[in-house]
């Protein structure tokens, strides 16, 4: 049998890339923080207390669909990347799709521009603004939101409570939360268990 006659270097760390799915009821305009990103995915010690399960986050991928309610009225698809707030220099990017008609949502797919500051890795807790996310026009219906994220998972043994308290969770369990959860929770997670 091939091997290595002395133990080999390697990584213990735990990442895990998952695509969520959200789904809003309306027009929004949401920005959305690394500590959102990282309260996505927390365990709960108690029923009023949350903690992360990722120590760092990166945003992969953006796909938002929004669908329109009147055949004459405008309905837009945006995702804007940060890009001029402090440790985040360069212009901001967006990236939009408008649709009039009843039959084909307004629908946008977008990455992190490559080199690009949020295109790195964020510390779960922190409060820099990252993407905004924007759908609606007068006609607005429901949209969803396709998140491919990355999660570095905590193995620092430290514990850091979501920024937003769940409420009634069970003890002991996992959830994944709204993505503006420290807001209004208009993105609502999709076949997960949340709080």
């Amino acid at each position: 049998m091939a091997g290595s006659p002395q133990p080999p270097p390697f990584s213990s760390t735990f990442v895990v890339k998952k695509k969520i799915r959200f789904a809003s009821t309306g027009a929004n305009s949401v920005t959305i923080k690394a500590s959102d990103l990282g309260d996505l995915w927390m365990t709960t010690p108690t029923a009023a207390t949350g903690f992360q399960i990722a120590n760092f986050v990166r945003v992969r991928k953006l796909e938002l669909w929004t669908s329109p309610v009147a055949a004459s009225t405008p309905v837009f698809a945006s995702i804007e990347w940060a890009g001029t707030v402090l440790g985040l220099m360069g212009k901001s990017v967006i990236h939009t799709d408008t649709h009039m008609g009843a039959d084909t949502p307004a629908h946008v797919v977008s990455r992190p521009p490559p080199g690009s500051q949020v295109a790195q890795w964020f510390a779960a807790q922190g409060t820099t603004p990252i993407v905004t996310l924007d759908s609606g026009g007068a006609a607005a219906g429901p949209c969803v939101l396709d998140l491919t994220i990355e999660f570095v998972v905590r193995d620092d043994g430290t514990a850091v409570a979501v920024s937003s308290a769940p409420a009634g969770a069970t003890v002991g369990a996992t959830y994944v939360r709204a993505l503006d959860s420290s807001g209004a929770s208009t993105f609502k997670v999709q076949g997960l268990a949340t709080k």
